[in-house]
């Protein structure tokens, strides 16, 4: 530990520098971040049901499809209007090759083409009363349906989708899209929200909670730097070497900020402790690291190993989750070793601002359930585990990704 000490100590511009480059690297890496919103990768590697489709997709080909369903309350001259353009709009859209809706440019009636504005509104209900289940316009009471399938090509893309949107907005009346591709393609707004706002996020609670415990904004923030590193390297990382992200392993950043924040906990607060004592900067830092070293190594590897047994999984996303969280926890126990001491060094004040004892300790409540008490609330769980784990709900089906809330949902 003191030979480590000395070299942070001796060769503090330097490690400046490469921290700062690596930073850097990290964050032209994560512009490069591509994003897999493919289901395909929920399933499993090895999956009968798979092959099986991909047998039959390289016979036929893919059929991709969305559908578009409007819903309106009458079928006036100009609701007629609105529901032909809205499907010659589809149509005209790029990568859409065909639109079959209730509302093409002309009819086939007695064997002739008729212009669909010609159309009355008890012509194009007795036209399509035949179709019976198949008919492209269902009619319930006074609600009348219009339902438009697009056949799109393989480039179809989010650009589109937002096309799309835009000409149902044109009009006021309540439209849904669904299909595949499109679920697919609003994952994409999912991932982007998860990176954006959770581990920010999960960063302001773990800094809240720290803050009670450290006293002061400065060793709070150390505290919890070195997880926050580690999310920036590991998604840096993913960036350049080409991996995608996926809707479940945009959630690595929250794992790594989590766990990985306790041992900047762990190291700021004994040499808090340390610094109290008069010991100098130097000193002080030596000491954590004979202190907390060896423990911080030991809870680094024993949360990677942990993430690691996912790979027993036979699924793609989850072993990318398992390799990510557990690259992200070791960069944060590096970052721990490397960064801490490195700003420290430079004699940083990380005094607590009053050393009053808090009104609330939960150290003094916690005390009281040694022995029996936690022997019996351990029971307690266990018993309402086991009768409880047969009801654990391990129903799934693709929506379920999607909030309530939702227009795909």
């Amino acid at each position: 530990m003191k030979k480590y000490t000395n070299f942070i100590f001796s060769n503090k511009k330097i490690l400046f520098i490469l921290f700062m480059l690596l930073n850097i690297s990290a964050l032209i890496g994560i512009t490069q971040i591509k994003l897999d919103t493919n289901f395909s990768s929920f399933s499993p590697t090895s999956s009968i049901y798979q092959d099986r489709l991909d047998d039959l997709e390289s016979i036929f080909g893919e059929l991709n499809q969305l559908v578009i369903v409007t819903e309106v309350n009458d079928l006036t001259d100009t609701v007629l209007e609105d529901v032909h353009a809205i499907q010659s709009q589809l149509s005209a859209l790029g990568s859409v090759t065909y639109v079959e809706g209730a509302a093409p440019d002309e009819l086939l009636i007695n064997g002739t083409l008729v212009p669909y504005a010609s159309l009355s509104k008890e012509q194009i209900i007795n036209y399509y009363a035949v179709f019976e289940d198949f008919s492209p316009l269902k009619i319930e009471g006074d609600q009348y349906t219009y339902v438009y399938t697009l056949f799109i090509t393989d480039d179809f893309t989010a650009s589109n989708i937002t096309a799309i949107e835009d000409i149902l907005d044109t009009y006021s009346y309540d439209s849904y899209i669904s299909g595949d591709t499109y679920n697919q393609l609003k994952i994409t707004d999912y991932i982007i929200k998860i990176l954006l706002l959770l581990p920010p996020l999960a960063l302001i609670i773990i800094f809240l909670v720290f803050r009670w415990q450290m006293g002061a904004i400065k060793p709070t923030l150390l505290s919890v730097l070195p997880a926050g590193i580690g999310a920036l390297w590991t998604f840096g990382i993913i960036g350049w070497i080409g991996n995608e992200v996926s809707i479940l392993t945009a959630i690595v950043p929250i794992f790594i900020i989590v766990i990985g924040s306790a041992d900047g906990l762990h190291f700021m607060s004994h040499y808090q402790d340390s610094i109290a004592e008069g010991k100098p900067t130097k000193e002080a830092l030596l000491s954590t690291l004979k202190l907390v070293g060896i423990p911080m190594i030991v809870t680094t590897l024993t949360s990677i190993a942990g993430f690691l047994s996912l790979l027993t999984i036979d699924t793609e996303s989850i072993k990318d989750l398992s390799v990510y969280s557990g690259v992200g926890i070791l960069l944060a126990g590096i970052a721990t070793w490397y960064v801490l001491p490195l700003i420290l060094s430079t004699g940083i004040n990380i005094s607590r601002k009053n050393n009053k004892e808090a009104k609330f300790n939960p150290a003094k409540s916690l005390k009281k359930l040694i022995g029996l008490p936690s022997l019996l609330l351990v029971l307690i769980i266990v018993i309402v585990s086991s009768l409880n784990y047969g009801k654990i709900n391990n129903e799934f089906n693709m929506l379920m990704v999607y909030k309530d809330s939702t227009i795909v949902a």
